[in-house]
């Protein structure tokens, strides 16, 4: 009897009501680990001879319906003036799986790029972006919060 007692108690301690809804503030848990979405955003971290802002996302923050990027490139002479490309390799760290990766679209000048990145789930994402012209080249990292 005594056992059933301490059940039931830890049951209705445990186990939400159901009228309450479940808090999805936190979907990506600590979130000093994703950067804010602004205009013309830098990457969180970046290697090479380009300068790689993320000038606009459509939809705006990024988010699991899938957003089209449009990057801006730059260099030390103002930006590249022949066409580049790019690969964007998205994964969500706390899941261990990415999804597929996709290529660059010229945008209305050289130093414009853009990309449709689809972010699948809820999930802290980490997008990876190597990007090849033919003087220069970098490889960004951008991190969001995509929470559905």
């Amino acid at each position: 009897m005594r056992f059933l007692a301490s059940t039931l108690a830890v049951l209705l301690v445990a186990c939400p009501s159901v009228d309450e809804e479940p808090d999805r503030s936190n979907v990506c848990g600590d979130l000093s680990r994703a950067q804010v979405y602004r205009a013309a955003l830098p990457p969180q971290e970046s290697s090479g001879d380009l300068d790689v802002r993320l000038l606009s996302s459509d939809p705006a923050p990024p988010n699991t319906e899938g957003s089209l990027w449009t990057l801006a490139l730059s260099d030390d002479n103002g930006g590249p003036e022949d066409a580049c490309s790019c690969t964007a390799s998205p994964f969500a760290p706390d899941h261990g799986q990415g999804t597929s990766s996709s290529t660059c679209t010229p945008g209305d000048s050289p130093q414009l790029l853009e990309l449709e990145v689809d972010l699948v789930m809820p999930a802290l994402w980490e997008v990876t972006i190597e990007v090849t012209c033919p003087q220069a080249s970098a490889e960004v990292l951008f991190v969001f919060c995509a929470e559905g």
